[in-house]
């Protein structure tokens, strides 16, 4: 006679006793990773060095496939750390449990990235999706995002996704931060934000490091405004970026002393958005 109970007990010890698969982009992506081991072995010296194909330039991190995201070949490369370990765990929600979801968005477990579950390698391919911008912009306002040693705020925190040709990880990731800032104390010295209702170029003279010409910014013209399309500006100027210019392009997002929130573009080849949004 068939001892139905027993044979299902080993149907579902099997997975365990044997090893689970790797994770990969299809369960990520599906949202389908409680079966599955997110991966956590990554090498740095992975496939190819990959060149931007506006610039010629060198790019940060290699990987196996270049220009087509965190593909399953790139499981082990550690350019995609993020999306295959750190993201992945945020899904499962058993070691990573700090994890802030909004529909295919994730804040990590660390507070520190906002990442997606769709394959998007970086700013150029983002296009007009503001849900990750709106999930930061959302946390900053209440109740904060907390950091290891602060918790950022809309009058402290900064947003800001890097250039092609200045990121680490091969997939789109928006920076959250909590510094001292010049640009906000630059930002916070205009008294009419009407001057920006549309991109126009800031002075970078506050800014040594910054070329003249390679940031600009669009304001709120609403105090306390939480949804700024920071997405849908940023797809908007990259639709006259020509050349090398569209890999130079990174964007973010920060409030002035004021309360009114900035939209802003840099294009500073040696340095990120990062730098401008977290580090000035």
């Amino acid at each position: 006679m068939i001892n139905l109970p027993a044979i299902l007990s080993i149907l579902l010890y099997l997975p365990w006793a044997m090893g689970l698969a790797t994770c990969g982009n299809a369960d990520i992506a599906g949202n389908s990773v409680t079966g599955c081991d997110c991966p956590d072995t990554f090498i740095k010296s992975c496939g190819q060095q990959c060149t931007d194909p506006h610039c010629m330039s060198t790019l940060h991190g290699n990987l196996k496939t270049c220009h087509v995201g965190c593909v399953d070949a790139n499981i082990g490369c550690d350019a995609c750390y993020l999306y295959f370990h750190s993201l992945c765990l945020c899904m499962q929600g058993t070691v990573a449990k700090k994890c802030i979801q909004d529909g295919d968005w994730w804040l990590l477990n660390d507070h520190k990235l906002i990442t997606t579950t769709q394959t998007i390698p970086g700013i150029l391919q983002l296009g007009s999706d503001n849900t990750g911008w709106q999930l930061g912009q959302t946390q900053l306002a209440s109740p904060g995002i907390p950091l290891v040693s602060s918790t950022a705020t809309r009058k402290t925190g900064t947003l800001s996704v890097n250039s092609v040709l200045r990121r680490t990880e091969e997939q789109i990731h928006i920076h959250v931060c909590d510094a001292s800032s010049q640009l906000r104390t630059y930002l916070t010295t205009i008294a009419l934000p009407g001057h920006f209702k549309v991109l126009a170029p800031l002075p970078t003279s506050f800014l040594p490091n910054f070329p003249t010409g390679t940031i600009w910014c669009q304001a709120s013209q609403t105090k306390g405004d939480q949804r700024v399309d920071v997405a849908g500006i940023t797809a908007e100027y990259l639709k006259n970026a020509n050349g090398c210019e569209k890999s130079r392009v990174g964007a973010g997002l920060i409030t002035d002393g004021n309360d009114y929130s900035w939209a802003c573009i840099t294009t500073a080849q040696d340095f990120s958005a990062e730098d401008l949004f977290c580090r000035t």
